[in-house]
């Protein structure tokens, strides 16, 4: 998908990389993302297996497999606002479970409040 923000996150305490995307697909995440999140986990990895203190993070990462998180949001028909979705992911995801994130699908009222 051309021009489609999505948020890569890398949980360095639990050990997880999450994949936050607004757009609902069935596809695999190869067909979605392409190389992207192996080139961002592989950079992160390098990063932090170049210095001594953090070696042992960059191996976990090293090992890590993406994630797409399920939100009841994820829609196929708003393709324009996802800049929108991801900054509020940003803004509002934890790592936990029980996000609470304030979008509901079809719902654009809080981008109105933006």
């Amino acid at each position: 998908m051309r021009n489609h923000f999505v948020v890569y996150v890398f949980d360095l305490k639990s050990n997880a990389f999450y994949i936050l995307d607004n757009y609902l697909s069935r596809a695999r995440i190869e067909n979605i993302y392409g190389t992207s999140p192996t080139v961002m986990k592989e950079a992160l990895a390098h990063f932090l297996m170049s210095h001594n203190e953090t070696r042992y993070k960059g191996e976990a990462v090293d090992g890590l497999e993406p994630v797409v998180v399920k939100m009841s949001w994820r829609n196929t028909t708003n393709i324009d606002d996802c800049g929108v979705y991801a900054m509020r992911h940003m803004e509002t995801f934890k790592g936990d479970s029980k996000w609470v994130c304030g979008l509901k699908k079809n719902d654009v009222s809080l981008f109105l409040m933006l």
